[in-house]
């Protein structure tokens, strides 16, 4: 006699009620936990943000010392993931924050060019490995050596004085002893115990026939217009234009930010790294700063090298194209704080975690090092107020250098090759003296409309969720009911015609049959 198939203690469930209840369970475990998080991720910040005071109209930062501690990093300008404490790479950036400068408009213009002098990099050079046999036979130039293992900084730098003055090492033989700079010629290297200094192999600049200079970063715009419109950067005048420059009055020189060429009304943006036209009428410089005058015959002809050109901008800043300082001031006359740290945003981290603080430090942590052009870009600050607006032009010149740009590197026989910080404040003379004392910094990123949209929809769709799947739990306990075979039945669901639940025919089928096995064995 086979084996007896026992009845279901528990009969099964309507997978629509079941599939129902669990979805909304879910739901409002997920909403909660997401309630908890953007409390952290959005919430909280975005009440930073609206009592932080930040001032919604950008002002201007520039880098002026970037540091990367490899221990004890006490602050980072920005960091990943903000549920945890900063670790890794820790970009520790302090800016100076001015007042915008001006517009400045060329009219007229042509014979337009641009040379750029890009930032060597040291660090993309290919090091040859001397402790190979014959491996450094051959070499021959300026050499930058650790342990055997050297780079030929000649590739990049064209280097002066950089004469050997110490011991001749054999690289063949020696070359464990290959370290700090050297002289090389063939396998015979001479130790450079001298500082000596190195220029970036750079295009020259065509000074003949242009009358206009335009810095911008790395780059500079040359071309020959007839006249030059600028804005001014007094209070409430921002919009007034007037003409500030004719060809007569010399060779005009400012450093932009931004520099836009028109043609025909259509405007192509210009970048340090990217092309464009050349065909304009039009030039267009924004957040102009540092315009001057410098005699034609101060200039070289028909060309003349960067490091050259950079000294006589230098020299020529005692000439401003408006005396009275209002166009295209000097930098000087706008500085509202010379040193202060820079933040990515109000809570100095990101939660993207795609190596955006990498991203952040590449394009504004350039700080003049290697007398290459600081980074400059939009920041956000605190609200100036009216009584620190006033005299903002007729200052008294601090101690700021705002020269940016200049091609000579500084190279010492005991320091990689490195420069001199051109753009650094006069005192105090360490990052840690330096830092804003008031407990106010300068932000990267600050949006109160974004804040707003991003505070709406974090609070309305999980609160949303939440209510409805809660609201829908509620119902079940009100409309379903376990009855006394175990199952869960709807009691809302009701026919059209009666008033008893609707059952399954199945069910109904299933129960005639077990009453019918009842009545056998009863008999």
């Amino acid at each position: 006699m086979g084996r007896k198939n026992k009845a279901r203690l528990v009969p099964e469930q309507d997978r629509r009620i079941l599939g129902g209840i669990c979805i909304c369970q879910l739901t409002v475990v997920l909403s909660i936990v997401s309630l908890v998080y953007l409390t952290v991720a959005v919430y909280l910040p975005s009440h930073r943000a609206f009592i932080s005071g930040l001032d919604p109209v950008p002002f201007t930062c520039k880098t002026i010392y970037t540091g990367l501690p490899a221990s004890s990093c006490s602050w980072a300008s920005c960091g990943e993931w903000c549920l945890t404490k900063t670790s890794g790479l820790c970009p520790q950036i302090n800016v100076m924050v001015r007042r915008n400068g001006s517009t400045l408009r060329l009219e007229g213009c042509r014979t337009e060019s641009r040379v750029s002098c890009p930032p060597a990099n040291p660090a993309a050079l290919r090091r040859i490995n001397c402790n190979v046999d014959e491996a450094c036979g051959a070499i021959s130039g300026v050499f930058n050596c650790s342990l055997g293992h050297c780079a030929n900084m000649s590739e990049i730098y064209q280097c002066h004085n950089a004469t050997g003055d110490g011991p001749t090492i054999d690289s063949d033989k020696d070359n464990m002893k290959l370290n700090g700079f050297f002289e090389c010629h063939k396998s015979r290297c001479t130790k450079i115990r001298r500082p000596f200094s190195c220029d970036r192999y750079c295009p020259r600049v065509t000074t003949q026939g242009v009358n206009v200079m335009i810095m911008h970063g790395d780059t500079v715009h040359t071309a020959w217009c007839k006249r030059a419109f600028a804005t001014s950067t007094d209070e409430g005048e921002e919009d007034d234009e007037a003409k500030v420059w004719e060809p007569q009055d010399g060779v005009l020189m400012a450093n932009c930010q931004t520099v836009m060429r028109s043609e025909g009304g259509s405007t192509e943006a210009s970048t340090s790294t990217a092309g464009y036209s050349t065909g304009g009428t039009t030039i267009t410089g924004t957040d102009c700063v540092n315009g001057t005058l410098i005699p034609p015959d101060k200039l070289p002809k028909p060309s003349v090298n960067f490091t050259t050109l950079w000294a006589a901008y230098d020299a020529s800043l005692d000439n401003p194209v408006d005396p009275e300082g209002a166009r295209v001031p000097s930098e000087n006359f706008l500085v509202i704080n010379p040193y202060i740290r820079l933040y990515i945003n109000l809570e100095g981290c990101v939660n993207t975690l795609r190596g955006e603080c990498l991203q952040f430090l590449d394009t504004h942590g350039r700080d003049g090092r290697n007398q290459t052009a600081a980074s400059r870009y939009p920041c956000f600050y605190r609200t100036i107020t009216p009584e620190e607006r006033i005299g903002w032009r007729r200052r008294p010149k601090n101690n700021v250098t705002t020269t940016e740009e200049s091609t000579t590197l500084g190279v010492t026989s005991a320091s990689p090759p490195t420069s001199t910080v051109r753009t650094t404040p006069a005192a105090p003379t360490t990052p840690a003296t330096l830092a804003s004392s008031d407990g106010k910094y300068a932000y990267a990123r600050f949006d109160l409309a974004q804040t707003q949209k991003e505070l709406v929809i974090a609070a309305a769709v999980p609160s949303a969720l939440f209510v409805v799947s809660a609201v829908a739990l509620l119902a079940c306990t009100r409309g379903v009911r376990v009855g006394d075979d175990a199952k869960m039945r709807c009691t809302l669901c009701r026919t059209g015609s009666g008033s008893s639940p609707v059952h399954e025919p199945e069910e109904e089928g299933a129960g005639a049959g077990r009453r019918g096995a009842a009545g056998r064995r009863q008999q």
